[in-house]
């Protein structure tokens, strides 16, 4: 069976009615890694091939180009800050960044001696979260960036090796969360950590187990910073909201059933009461803060798995 991928964009508007398939990779690529919105013209894709050889693109209207990524070995996920300036996570432990469209890449974070694994988020042009995963240790580590990743400061953080990066969010320089994922499965809670002084102090949020699921995503808030969502991920999915900035949150909520449909992420549309969230096979849309939410309908077919989403 050919195998191909495809991204879905949606049309403006707060209906968000009309799902089109917008491009469409044909030269052995089969599945797209990572998608950064930057503008309703501009995209940064990464791709896999059939040999398992990845790739960076950038899309300007229905002009889709190969941005340069010699010397990286194996990009992995790229989040876009603007047109010309990106940051990208490479499986040779380094995180890498450019400031002209990707025709010139340096490096930023250079962990080869560790060997990092590294989850992104950024809030303004300069300012960067880097969350990792110290392999020779197999403990966490974050960082953060105030100047465009020139710069990188270690946070303080007692980590443990029961508790690991999984992914970070970042509202703005002083909110920033880390989701926790427990690779053993000997862990006592689901656990996040946040920041709500840009780093001068860090704190553990511990959540009861639900399920067999190991994992909390990073939260995510709207932009006052009052309304936010976190999902436990496992086999099912559960959701937890919070009004009032993570003080108390819900209790866990049956959300989707999982099995393969692993979780990708929420997003708050422009600090609104609208919401989307993505499975690899569904993708959800609240219009009230997540009191209702309806599955929306997307044009996959067997075979195919969401496994990014951007606006």
């Amino acid at each position: 069976m050919k195998k191909y991928c495809l991204f879905v964009l949606l049309t403006s508007g707060l209906t968000y009615s009309q799902r089109v398939l917008d491009y469409q990779f044909t030269n052995g690529t089969i599945g797209v890694t990572s998608i950064s919105v930057t503008d309703t013209n501009y995209i940064w894709i990464c791709t896999i091939d059939s040999l398992f050889t990845r790739h960076v693109y950038k899309k300007s209207d229905q002009l889709v180009i190969n941005v340069n990524t010699v010397g990286i070995s194996s990009p992995m996920k790229l989040i876009a800050v603007d047109t010309t300036k990106a940051f990208l996570n490479a499986s040779d432990n380094r995180l890498y960044s450019t400031t002209n469209s990707g025709t010139n890449w340096r490096v930023c974070l250079d962990s080869t001696f560790y060997g990092y694994d590294f989850s992104l988020s950024h809030s303004s042009p300069n300012f960067v979260v880097a969350g990792a995963r110290i392999h020779d240790s197999d403990k966490s580590a974050l960082f953060i960036s105030s100047n465009s990743g020139l710069n990188w400061i270690r946070q303080n953080i007692p980590f443990t090796e029961e508790y690991l990066i999984f992914d970070v969010k970042n509202t703005d320089p002083a909110h920033i969360y880390a989701g926790m994922n427990c690779p053993g499965g000997s862990c006592g809670n689901l656990q996040y950590l946040y920041t709500s002084n840009g780093g001068i102090n860090w704190q553990f949020k511990n959540f009861p187990l639900v399920s067999n699921n190991m994992t909390l995503l990073a939260p995510v808030f709207n932009l006052n910073n009052t309304i936010g969502f976190t999902f436990a991920a496992g086999f099912n999915f559960y959701r937890y909201k919070t009004t009032n900035s993570g003080f108390n949150w819900s209790q866990p909520e049956f959300f989707s059933l999982g099995n393969t449909e692993g979780m990708q992420g929420i997003m708050n549309i422009d600090s609104t009461s609208i919401w989307f969230c993505a499975t690899s096979e569904k993708v959800y849309k609240t219009t009230n803060d997540g009191i209702n939410w309806s599955e929306m309908t997307i044009p996959l077919t067997t075979g195919e798995f969401i496994t990014g989403f951007d606006f």
